[in-house]
């Protein structure tokens, strides 16, 4: 036993363990360095001894120089010995010694010096002073500050006596040049300090230009310098992320940001928990406290980690650094500063974020005011559509034992919050608050809440002896009219409404939820027929829908203003909203509101005719919200993917999304009318007849039984009309459209376009055009596209006489156009074939050259051309002369390069019926 070390305690001289590659990446910029160390070591063996520290930040390389200038020394005939120092070893009497004159192969102590460190320094030195004899010795130790006190002070008395010796002693410490040794030995005449730093710029880009080309370390540099701050270690863990040259992953990047912690003091470990649980850049008055350390000691370690790059003004580069650090924490520990910073944030009148973050990154409720602030704390996250966060916080809350109400209350903001990211995650919780509603714990204006929950879940019983409690126990609450009339609309069967009579009618309304007020507003505005009204409330909901996030309800009044809008045939507004929504990743919502809001977009987009565009958004409102979290409302998009895929033909894509499960209830909904609907439209167009008129005759039923007999909804007389006219039952189709042109409040609809369209076919020829022409006009102007390809097939079929087989020609190639624009393949299959069957061998209906070099003037006369106007007709409609007319077709046929009427583009009368439509519209 050397110097009383206990077995198995002798260290191995340290070797990076990065090998090679690690010791020439921290090598970089240090070839002044070793320059200087070469000019020490011949002093050195001219008898002239040596003291070298070596100091610097944590990880910027010592000990990479250490044994850079050990590997010269040996090359240049020196004895290279060396320990290094560890903390768990610094209470080893001796320990640091033992490891260099072990090295040396000295002997072991004289039997008479009883452990007296006199006698124990002097000796290490002798034997040291006679190694040095034969061959020069360089003796390095590596992290200074670790080592055991009997070693410092071999190692000081050795320092003393080295002038005339040819050692050299070379030390490693951190930046600390008042440490007692370290100052006590740069005291000695021949002793010198090197201070290493972080690398610049310069060097990071020739570092990352010998692992990749030039090029790609002048892209990399800055990324690489942000990151790391030039620290060697953090550099080589981002050069080893990186092995293609296409940026750092830093999936090594935090370990070795936590091994460089380690390397540094206590201290610094201590701060960087702290910064980890605390904000970016908090001041040294927060940072204090939790790392339980005084303020100097705490700006000393923050200096020292900004030195060495690892921070940043006290910032940490990188979310992966600051995720390390809090990993390197037991999950004790961990909980433990999140709940003292939790405790000293709320004592300092933190803001209830703040401390509601480190009370759910505690898992500690127990506070007697944490409830209250997690409670403010979820429903700001909700307002900033981050509703993962409120539910967080308030499932914490509930874990602070709270009393029947409160608790209550708590868990019915919760199933909304849940309800906002996955319906499903909510379905449990609507049951347990009805519960809680039937003994009293729940607050009136919650109910509601609770209400919706169960039927868009379907729990329709639920739901419905809830309601009736409601209306028993506050009959004349604005609760039970808001409710009373929204039912009216989405789930009419359950409603009780009086005729007339809203939420808005009656008193104490600051009680109610204002957005279940606003849903009860529009439905109560549709249901009496004040369709402009509806129209207005509708878009003044949509413009106002961004400044609450926090209400169920607030989804549920989007929804109804968008199908307000799209049932008063508002297409245009519905996609431009919906659309505009979508695109603002600031202003969205939830996946729950985006899935509803994708539903309404992919509805309006049918009406027009948008098929790919319906299919697309249908599908992606499927696809945001999970397995059964669509509840009934499922059937809304579900019918909209029928139609679109029906209408396309694409029966059998129709059949799987009819194939998929229905909750029985959602047939008794809203949404369950677009479901029937759209079923009866697939069984027609597939031949199944008496199928189809069976789910539109369902249809009706349902709608004169709610009394909610709108063809803006679902226009199932003109749809059974046609399973009729299928079946050859022409009386019964006349019957049902003069039913429908009956209604009120269809004037200018698409619900009586397709009512005089069907009229048309199931009436005489000579009264055809009449009706044809006036639904013509009417499919344009509220740009539904199908609409105006069947009336335009229809008209073709109307004129074919002999005397008008012209017009019938390029009528029957607009409709092939607008149908081929559409997507409608059926419907532009049928209308290929006839116009082929009719001779027509210019039917393809391409996209033009040319169009662009047409002027306004030349537009409007070959757009009027193409509908089949004669120029006499041309000229009286646009006011010019036939002769004007004549040049204009002249100079057009020139720049289309065609040579005749019938070559005309037909996308030329598609621009027409649009810009027609955008006129209208503004006006």
């Amino acid at each position: 036993m050397i110097f009383g070390a206990p077995p198995g305690s002798i260290r191995a001289p340290a070797v990076p363990a990065d090998g090679l590659r690690g010791l020439k990446v921290e090598l970089v910029e240090r070839d002044g360095h070793l320059a200087e160390l070469g000019a020490i070591f011949e002093m050195s063996r001219t008898g002239k001894g040596q003291v070298v520290l070596v100091d610097g930040p944590p990880a910027v390389g010592r000990t990479a120089l250490l044994w850079a200038a050990g590997q010269r020394a040996t090359a240049a005939g020196f004895r290279f010995v060396s320990a290094t120092c560890a903390p768990q070893e610094r209470s080893l009497p001796m320990g640091v010694m033992t490891q260099v004159l072990q090295a040396i192969g000295a002997a072991g102590p004289p039997e008479d010096d009883d452990g007296d460190p006199v006698r124990l320094a002097a000796h290490a030195a002798a034997a040291l002073l006679a190694a040095a004899g034969d061959t020069p010795l360089l003796i390095g130790v590596d992290d200074l500050r670790h080592a055991d006190e009997q070693s410092l002070r071999c190692l000081f008395h050795l320092g003393r006596r080295i002038g005339a010796a040819r050692v050299t002693i070379m030390l490693t410490d951190t930046a600390d040049p008042d440490r007692p040794v370290a100052a006590d030995l740069l005291r000695l005449p021949y002793a010198r300090r090197m201070t290493l730093a972080p690398l610049t710029s310069a060097g990071i880009h020739d570092l990352v230009a010998r692992t990749f080309d030039r090029a790609t370390a002048s892209r990399l540099t800055p990324v690489m310098d942000a990151l790391s701050g030039g620290n060697p270690l953090l550099l080589q863990a981002l050069l080893e992320d990186d092995l293609d040259g296409s940026g750092p992953t830093v999936q090594r990047y935090g370990r070795t940001f936590v091994s460089c912690l380690h390397r540094a003091d206590l201290d610094c470990l201590r701060v960087a928990h702290a910064l980890a649980v605390l904000a970016c850049g908090a001041p040294d008055e927060e940072v204090t406290p939790l790392a339980g350390l005084d303020a100097d000691a705490v700006r000393h370690a923050i200096s020292v980690m900004d030195n060495a790059g690892l921070l940043q003004g006290g910032c940490f580069r990188h979310p992966a650094a600051r995720l390390a650090v809090l990993a390197d924490l037991s999950s004790a520990d961990r909980d433990e500063l999140y709940r003292r910073a939790a405790e000293l944030a709320h004592a300092r009148g933190a803001s209830a974020d703040e401390v509601g973050a480190h009370l759910v990154a505690a898992k500690d409720a127990t506070a007697p005011w944490a409830p209250s602030v997690l409670r403010e704390a979820a429903e700001h996250a909700l307002l900033d559509s981050d509703p993962e966060r409120a539910v967080a916080c308030l499932r914490l809350a509930l874990t602070a034992g709270l009393a029947p109400g409160p608790a209550a209350e708590f868990g019915a903001r919760l199933a909304e919050a849940r309800w906002q990211t996955n319906p499903a995650a909510a379905a449990g919780d609507w049951p347990a608050l009805a519960a809680d509603a039937a003994a009293g714990h729940l607050a009136r204006r919650q109910i509601p809440t609770v209400i919706r929950g169960l039927l868009w879940d379907g729990r329709t019983g639920d739901a419905e002896r809830l309601m009736e409690r409601l209306r028993r126990q506050d009959a004349g609450s604005a609760e039970v009219a808001d409710v009373d009339v929204w039912l009216g609309v989405v789930h009419p069967s359950l409603t009780r409404r009086r005729a007339g009579l809203s939420g808005a009618d009656l008193p104490d309304p600051l009680s109610a939820d204002p957005w279940a007020r606003a849903a009860a507003g529009l439905a109560d505005l549709f249901t009496r027929g004040r369709h402009s009204d509806a129209v207005t409330a509708a878009r003044q909901t949509l413009r106002n829908v961004h400044l609450s996030r926090t209400s169920l309800w607030a989804a549920e009044a989007t929804a109804l203003a968008l199908a307000v809008l799209t049932y008063r045939d508002q297409g245009d507004a519905v996609e431009d909203w919906c659309r505009q929504y979508l695109a603002d990743a600031d202003r969205r919502g939830t996946r729950t509101m985006t899935a509803l809001v994708s539903a309404g977009l992919a509805e309006a987009l049918l009406r027009k005719g948008d098929l790919a565009g319906a299919v697309s958004h249908a599908e992606a409102a499927l696809a945001a919200l999970p397995g059964k979290a669509w509840g009934v409302a499922v059937a809304m998009p579900l019918a909209t993917a029928v139609q679109a895929h029906t209408r396309a033909g694409q029966h059998d894509r129709a059949a799987r999304c009819l194939a998929r499960a229905l909750p029985e209830e959602a047939l008794q909904s809203r949404y369950g009318l677009h479901y029937l609907h759209a079923r009866g439209e697939y069984h027609l167009a597939t031949g199944q007849q008496h199928a189809a008129l069976a789910d539109f005759l369902g249809c009706g039923e349902l709608v004169r039984g709610w009394g909610l007999d709108d063809p803006g909804i679902v226009p199932w007389r003109t749809s059974a009309a046609e399973a009729w006219l299928s079946l050859g039952n022409a009386d019964q189709a006349r019957a049902l459209a003069f039913d429908q042109l009956g209604r009120p409040g269809i004037d200018d609809s698409r619900a009586r376009a397709a009512a005089l369209r069907v009229l048309a076919a199931a009436s005489t020829p000579g009264r055809r055009l009449q009706l044809l022409t006036e639904a013509l006009e009417i499919f344009e102007a509220r740009g539904d596209r199908i609409g105006q390809a069947g009336v335009l097939y229809d008209l073709s079929r109307a004129y074919h006489k002999p005397d008008q087989r012209r017009r019938a020609r390029l009528l029957l190639r607009q409709a092939l156009h607008v149908a081929d624009l559409c997507g409608a393949r059926p419907l532009y299959h049928e209308l290929l074939d006839r116009a082929r069957d009719a001779g027509d061998t210019a039917v393809t209906a391409g996209p033009a050259n040319g169009l662009d070099s047409l002027t306004g003037s030349e537009r409007r006369v070959a757009s009027l051309a193409v509908m089949g106007y004669t120029n006499r007709e041309i000229a009286t409609k646009l006011y010019i002369t036939a002769s004007t007319v004549e040049q204009h077709l002249t100079r057009v046929y020139r720049k289309l390069d065609v040579k005749r009427r019938r070559d005309l583009p037909a996308g030329l009368w598609a621009e027409r019926a649009e810009s027609g439509r955008s006129a209208r519209n503004g006006a």
